[in-house]
């Protein structure tokens, strides 16, 4: 399960990252695998040590995604612990993974895929970082 896990994150920060965010893709993809790894100020660690500045406004754009995803965490909180604990195990595994696959497929159709080599500044970004000097 850890391994799973571990390669769940690393490919979320690689592979999703890069192709689903827009600008600032691995200061962003940093801050969730940290969270995916532990907990959010892991997150925060991480981002802080690849953007001191905060120049990404990855934090800014967590505070407003979580207002989103703070629902689904809580009912996943409460409804799923109760149901391995009987033992039920497959079915919300199931049906987590397809929500999962329908988030990142909708998050693809709706903002689009991103085929930029990792190095290349993406539009926008080389404007923030300027005005920020």
């Amino acid at each position: 399960m850890s391994l799973l896990g571990f390669f769940y994150a690393i490919g979320m920060l690689w592979f999703l990252g890069r192709h689903l965010f827009h600008n600032f893709w691995f200061e962003r993809s940093i801050f969730a695998y940290g969270w995916m790894t532990g907990v959010v100020g892991i997150g925060v660690l991480l981002l802080r040590i690849v953007d001191p500045q905060l120049k990404s406004k990855t934090l800014q754009d967590y505070g407003l995604a979580f207002v989103g995803i703070s629902p689904l965490e809580i009912l996943l909180i409460v409804v799923v612990p109760p149901l391995v604990a009987r033992q039920i195990i497959l079915a919300p595994a199931i049906v987590i993974v397809v929500i999962a696959a329908a988030c990142f497929a909708l998050s693809a159709y709706l903002v689009g895929w991103y085929r930029t080599p990792p190095g290349e500044l993406r539009p926008g970004e080389q404007e923030i970082i300027d005005d920020l000097k």
